[in-house]
């Protein structure tokens, strides 16, 4: 569970994300720079699993939903996949980076050897993302036969059904149960790629910047792991990490269109 949950989860999400930010660059004409195609793919996948998650009879579907968005920007963007593989063969410290930021951000439970939390409960939010995750993918957005006598039913009520923020909790609910996981185990990693997702747009405006090499990689550490955030990813506060992975990928969209006009 410790190896399925901190390895290779995190590799089948930035698949899935990858994927997809592949499927919105060859759908919007093939500009997007290959630093933001996981953010991009994870807004994707977030647009999709809500639109899923709304016609709630879609809703179990949603994993494999996300799995053929994927798998449709793979095959469509093939060449590309290539140059980017290529790339990476080329200039492997590229890599190095989001892992770097990946390994920090989840230190707690990789030191630990065993599948666990960072801060559980210094946050009691965390329960109920868990458990809107849990809801969401297995009913989707329909609230009319909750049990309101139970804390269960109610908590999903005062959350989910009161215009509650619910992208992270669908997009983490739909990768973790394509590979069964335990919601619970995933939940950390989730919050940590989230976090090392930003590492993406954050290279890419340190480029903009004129930064190379090891000063780059200082600045984009810099910039998506201050005491501030490493502390929100430590509570798993899951929709302020994964908000900050959206708005580093906004900016460097902004940059992007910025230089190209």
């Amino acid at each position: 569970m410790f190896v399925a949950t901190v390895l290779l989860y995190p590799c089948v999400l930035a698949a899935l994300c990858a994927g997809a930010g592949l499927l919105v660059d060859r759908c919007s004409g093939g500009w997007l720079p290959a630093a933001l195609l996981l953010t991009v793919g994870a807004a994707a996948l977030i647009a999709l699993s809500q639109l899923s998650t709304y016609i709630h009879p879609l809703a179990p579907a949603t994993p494999y939903l996300m799995l053929a968005l994927a798998l449709a920007g793979f095959a469509l963007a093939w060449e590309r996949v290539r140059r980017i593989a290529r790339r990476l063969r080329e200039r492997p410290w590229l890599m190095l980076v989001p892992v770097l930021a990946y390994t920090v951000a989840l230190a707690p439970v990789l030191l630990g050897g065993r599948p666990s939390f960072s801060s559980y409960m210094a946050l009691a939010d965390s329960a109920v993302h868990l458990l809107g995750a849990d809801f969401l993918i297995r009913h989707g957005q329909s609230y009319a036969y909750l049990d309101l006598r139970n804390s269960y039913g109610q908590f999903v009520h005062d959350y989910y059904d009161s215009s509650y923020p619910s992208g992270a909790d669908t997009l983490f609910g739909g990768s973790a149960f394509l590979l069964g996981l335990p919601l619970i185990w995933a939940f950390q990693p989730f919050n940590a790629f989230m976090l090392a997702s930003a590492g993406g747009p954050a290279w890419l405006l340190a480029r903009r910047m004129r930064l190379a090499g090891g000063w780059a990689a200082l600045a984009v550490l810099t910039a998506i792991l201050p005491a501030l955030v490493y502390a929100y990813a430590l509570l798993a506060a899951v929709k302020e990490i994964t908000a900050l992975s959206m708005l580093a990928c906004l900016r460097g969209l902004v940059a992007t269109l910025k230089v190209g006009t």
